[in-house]
């Protein structure tokens, strides 16, 4: 799980981009859509998915909401201030499906990592712990690594012009980490039925 987060992400350079100079309130406005698409998604998720097997629906979410935050390659060519109203309400409509993705997948992620744990060894609290601590150490080293790989493409204040090669890099790297994770996750769940027995 920690590989997964600590990727690099590219969504809020692209966001800073284009809105920062004279729409800051086009900024939160997609925030504060992103987060009701979020809201809906998790009513979404206990309706629709709860009780599924969970490690299939984990690599499927995970997946494709990393590969989803490429729909926002398009607004790299965008001029700001020629198209910014295009910009704007294609970023509405990217952030509607991205957010509302992302939250079906760390849904099943959050859950696969509390039952892992026994339940008879009483480590469910542990394991949320566990996660939580990982989700953050991830965090934090993906905005290092995201901050090396912007440092390296040269893009600054002034010049975002490897903007894309940052959001096609973001966009390949997660699902790569989940492809090397599900070894880890087999291995884990072969250790578990083990203990079981």
């Amino acid at each position: 799980m920690i590989s997964f987060f600590q990727t690099t992400s590219a969504s809020y350079n692209l966001t800073f981009h284009i809105f920062t100079q004279e729409h800051e309130c086009r900024i939160q406005t997609i925030r504060i859509v992103s987060a009701a698409s979020r809201a809906i998604a998790a009513l979404a998720y206990g309706h629709f998915f709860n009780n599924r097997n969970l490690i299939p629906l984990f690599l499927f979410t995970a997946i494709a909401s990393s590969l989803v935050q490429l729909l926002r390659l398009p607004l790299t060519t965008i001029e700001p201030l020629e198209s910014i109203d295009l910009a704007f309400w294609y970023s509405i409509i990217v952030s509607v499906i991205e957010s509302g993705t992302i939250q079906v997948a760390f849904l099943p992620r959050d859950e696969l990592a509390t039952n892992l744990a026994s339940e008879q060894s009483g480590c469910r609290d542990i394991s949320y712990g566990i996660l939580l601590a990982a989700l953050d150490l991830g965090d934090t080293a993906g905005g290092w690594i995201t901050a090396y790989v912007t440092r390296k493409l040269d893009i600054t204040f002034s010049d975002f012009g490897n903007l894309p090669t940052l959001y096609t890099i973001s966009g390949i790297a997660k699902p790569a980490a989940i492809l090397i994770g599900i070894p880890l996750l087999m291995i884990s769940r072969s250790a578990r039925r083990h203990l079981q027995s």
